[in-house]
């Protein structure tokens, strides 16, 4: 029996970061930028040292 009222809204939507908001595709940027710069530093440090016949 909601009377004509709306739910609570679900999701982040937008968040404060340090006073500076940010919403959800900026949070999915950062997330994604993580994620290439990790995969990169793993790329590069792996195998570091090593020859191409080790």
């Amino acid at each position: 029996m909601s009377e004509g009222r709306q739910l609570a809204q679900t999701g982040l939507g937008t968040m404060t970061v340090f006073g500076v908001a940010v919403n959800e595709k900026w949070l999915l940027l950062v997330a994604v930028a993580l994620v290439v710069v990790a995969a990169a530093a793993l790329r590069l440090m792996w195998r570091r040292g090593r020859g191409v016949q080790d």
